[in-house]
């Protein structure tokens, strides 16, 4: 099927969100070390090893030569317990960087676990490791006081969440506490990025499901202060009428939908994963170069192959990015062809938004240090563009290092991170006012846009957005409709169009409180609580959806009333900074029906449709 193609912005604005996270500390390299041999005849297949301390890693590439004999790796200080023990947990990595899963220990209990607690200043010899599938098999028995509390619900070395991504069902009884290198238990938070809250095995820094509860961590209220989710990366898809891709449009065949959906999330200005450190300005001053080292995982690893290109968080760093980075311009100063990531060492930007370039060897996919109303963060984004094969190419659980370098010290610090689940669809409307969409030639484009009458009601049905479904952990189904999702529809201010913002803000969106735009919702779906407060007057994604992940279904819609004039009235009547006017030269307005997982701190996973709406009639 035919598509035309839309350029959609590189990188949105971020959501700007500083909460108090402690300084963390340089990794000094002590004499404890870590022996281990892989063995098996899948050996060639594990191209590194990582390591996960309470708070930091390391990660080593495994060379021919350590695959016939002995690899050892030294640990650094921080990665010691409360008791001064070293506690850590192995994993094995893959070919193009992809996530193989964690070595499991049988214990002298006969039970098994994926942790080891190990004496300071001596060499634990992890002896033989055979890959198996999700898993490695250490032939190590690990004796008293040096294991972690045990996997339950297991007879054998394999962990419940091996091959899943960690999205695997686990009842409340087969939850253990927390792993004792965190010193503390699962509550509202997790105090390391070593515990692992479900017991399925696979750590919350590299778990797509960090409860167990089969509720994906970008769209979970249950795990989102996790302290492994404050360095989570989020991702973006933003399609069109034109482009829109969902499993439940009858005209894609399933090839047709496959191959768009590796056009549109490994292709150009649509697809982007997203870093945001939710530090508090005084710790991100603390730090004067920040990267993110890919390892293996090809599209963004540091070498010649690479494919990701990167870029300013937001457009009002763009220009001094550019400047930086961009070999060619356009007409309005951006760039025309933006640079790989891997030749960028990030940029550091002051308070009138002047950029100067991060500086030392070594430093490759570097983020942006900036200033977000006097306080700093350090933030950036890249797309994979991978074209033909993204769904093997980018995945859930794809690892990540995030490098800090200390001001002062030159230190370097190494967080461990993982790529969480991420929108291959977008909502995409099924119906308006009861007239069903025909994607051959879409109501809704800017030549054809659809008309509010003057009572400024419009019926609204669309389908969920989708995921990967994952068939280790027992799904079906080819595409999984994505539960747990926050909505809202979001207006944009655009030149030449109808809606104008008296303020900075340049997208905006009405409040579902009774009475306001959102005349009615399904049974399903939960408003946010009306509270009178002006934040949800003016709200972008007022609206959360209860049900979970299930199989994709064309049946399985949302039903809204909109009432357009409500709503602009309600923007038009909110504070002078955040006010949004029908005063505009033209009649039409650009709207995007919007899917939102949880606030991880800095911003929020989002996949979302772009339409254009008719208001002649309200002006």
């Amino acid at each position: 099927m035919s598509k035309k193609t839309t350029r959609a912005l590189l990188f949105l604005g971020l959501l700007a969100s500083f909460l108090a996270l402690p300084v963390l500390s340089a990794s000094a390299v002590t004499p404890t070390q870590v022996t281990m041999k892989i063995t098996g005849i899948n050996k060639s297949s594990v191209k590194e090893v990582l390591i996960v301390g309470p708070k930091t890693a390391v990660r080593k590439k495994i060379t021919t030569a350590d695959l016939s004999g002995t690899k050892t790796i030294a640990l650094p200080a921080s990665f010691k317990n409360s008791a001064g023990k070293y506690a850590y947990s192995v994993h094995l990595i893959g070919l193009d960087g992809k996530y193989l899963g964690p070595v499991s220990f049988k214990t002298s209990t006969n039970k098994y676990s994926v942790n080891v607690i190990a004496d300071p200043s001596k060499t634990l010899d992890i002896k033989n490791i055979e890959l198996k599938t999700g898993y490695g098999q250490s032939s190590l028995t690990l004796g008293a006081a040096k294991f972690g509390k045990v996997l339950t619900g297991n007879t054998n070395f394999k962990p419940a969440g091996a091959g899943t991504r960690g999205l695997v069902k686990r009842s409340s009884t087969a939850l253990f506490s927390v792993l004792p290198l965190a010193g503390v238990t699962c509550g509202t938070t997790d105090q390391t990025l070593g515990t692992d809250c479900d017991s399925d095995g696979i750590i919350n820094a590299l778990d797509a499901d960090d409860d167990g509860d089969k509720v994906l961590d970008i769209a979970d209220t249950s795990t989102k202060n996790y302290e492994s989710q404050k360095f989570t990366p989020w991702s973006t898809l933003f399609l069109s009428m034109t482009t829109a891709l969902n499993a439940n449009i009858g005209s894609f065949t399933p090839e047709e939908l496959i191959t768009g959906i590796e056009a549109a999330v490994g292709g150009e200005n649509t697809f982007n994963i997203n870093f945001f450190l939710n530090f508090t300005s005084e710790v991100a001053q603390s730090y004067d170069a920040v990267w993110v080292d890919c390892g293996s995982v090809a599209y963004c690893a540091n070498t010649e192959s690479a494919t990701a290109i990167g870029g300013a968080p937001s457009q009002q760093l763009g220009n001094g990015y550019n400047n930086l980075y961009c070999t060619e311009f356009n007409s309005g100063g951006g760039c025309e062809s933006s640079p790989l990531w891997r030749t960028v060492p990030g940029a550091l930007f002051d308070a009138n938004f002047a950029a100067t370039a991060v500086t030392g060897t070594g430093i490759f996919n570097g983020l942006v240090r900036s200033v977000v109303g006097g306080n700093y963060g350090w933030a950036g984004a890249m797309q994979p563009r991978t074209g033909a094969g993204t769904l093997s190419k980018v995945v859930v659980g794809d690892p990540y290092i995030l490098k800090l370098r200390t001001a002062t010290s030159g230190a370097v610090t190494e967080m461990p991170v993982s790529l969480g689940g991420f929108f291959i669809t977008v909502p995409a409307i099924k119906s308006v006012n009861g007239t069903a969409i025909d994607y051959e030639d879409p109501l809704g484009t800017r030549d054809n846009p659809i008309v509010i009458d003057s009572d400024g009601i419009m019926d609204l049905s669309f389908w969920r957005p989708q995921r990967q479904s994952v068939a280790a952990a027992g799904e079906t189904s080819a595409f999984m409709d994505m539960g747990g999702l926050r909505y809202g529809l979001i207006f944009g201010s655009n030149d030449g169009e109808a809606l104008v913002a008296t303020g900075q803000q340049r997208e905006t969106g009405c409040s579902s409180i009774s009475g306001g735009a959102y005349v009615s919702v399904p049974t399903d779906i939960s408003r946010t609580p009306d509270t009178g407060d002006s934040q949800y007057r003016i709200n972008v994604w007022p609206l959360t959806d209860t049900k979970s992940d299930s199989a994709a279904s064309s049946s399985s819609d949302i039903d809204i009333t909109f009432d357009f004039g409500n709503c602009f009235d309600e923007l038009a009547a909110a504070p002078s900074g955040r006010r949004f006017t029908l005063t505009g030269s033209g009649n039409i307005v650009s709207v995007s029906l919007t899917a939102v997982g949880v606030d991880l701190g800095g911003g929020a996973s989002r996949g979302a449709q772009s339409f254009y709406i008719d208001v002649s009639a309200l002006k």
